[in-house]
């Protein structure tokens, strides 16, 4: 017999010691898999729009939940206990409705306002995205990166004018100088209806003519601006790949589209190798 208290083999367990809880949600290999995809590309464009939205890199920190591991804050006795992992719950969503999740996700950030607060993981995986993703794919993504294209150059151009016409007339020489300053005012103002591609392109061709003009000043600024909208710029650019190629290539920066591809393969890939590695440390 075993004696009360003690292990089969007759060793007493430690003082405060306590079972292991089960994994709350046991997924298969596919959940697991397509799971650790989305939680890649979720902290690449959730960290890409915080960051657009700050006007600084952010990096987005995946709360332990998220991951399926109980928050201490609450209850320190529920610390380490599991909880659903919402990547797998995501996984399940999309494999159930035979959607892409991955370029789901990428649909959702896209179409965020700068103003709007950013999705949390579980609430992407909504019914009111659904329509307009299946819409997005079946109007056809050129025909609306297209018309996104013209669209955004007369609300740049608009905007700028507005700008500089409250200076008033000025002559030639500080028309020149007013000008870059209205450019860079409407690039800094998220409330402007323009995207980050587009305002990553405009800075980089703002600074190219500024360059061209032999102002040093503003086409430093201008690419410091570039900077700022870099990563958002490229995740955009990622989730239409090729009909941002075919229809606002003349726009794009010469070597933009390989250091889109580097960057956006190094923001995901880190994101993989990192939640894999994290996973592992947290239910050692």
């Amino acid at each position: 017999m075993t004696s009360r208290g003690k292990t089969p083999g007759g060793d007493r367990p430690p003082p405060g010691a306590r079972r292991k809880p089960p994994a709350a949600d046991a997924a298969t290999e596919a959940e697991r898999a397509l799971g650790l995809r989305l939680r890649a590309v979720y902290v690449a464009h959730r960290s890409a729009y915080e960051s657009f939205k700050a006007g600084t890199t952010v990096r987005w920190a995946v709360p332990a939940r998220y991951d399926g591991v109980a928050r201490s804050s609450v209850d320190p006795q529920d610390a380490g206990k599991r909880v659903k992992n919402v990547w797998y719950e995501m996984a399940r969503w999309f494999l159930a409705r035979k959607i892409d999740g991955a370029a789901f996700v990428q649909y959702v950030f896209t179409r965020l306002h700068p103003g709007h607060r950013a999705p949390e993981p579980a609430q992407v995986c909504s019914d009111a995205y659904v329509a307009g993703f299946k819409e997005f794919n079946q109007v056809g993504k050129p025909e609306l990166v297209a018309a996104a294209l013209e669209v955004q150059i007369r609300t740049a151009r608009s905007s700028v004018r507005d700008v500089a016409d409250m200076w008033g007339a000025l002559d030639p020489a500080e028309a020149v100088g007013k000008r870059w300053v209205a450019v860079q005012t409407v690039l800094l103002d998220r409330d402007k209806p323009l995207t980050a591609l587009f305002r990553y392109i405009l800075a980089r061709s703002s600074a190219a003519d500024a360059a061209k003009a032999g102002d040093d000043e503003d086409k430093y600024r201008f690419l410091e601006i570039a900077a700022q909208f870099f990563d958002r710029a490229v995740v955009q650019f990622q989730s239409c790949r090729e009909a941002y190629l075919e229809h606002w290539r003349r726009w794009l920066p010469k070597d933009f589209a390989t250091a889109a591809d580097e960057r956006y393969s190094l923001l995901v890939h880190n994101q993989e190798t990192g939640s894999e590695d994290e996973a592992l440390r947290r239910q050692g």
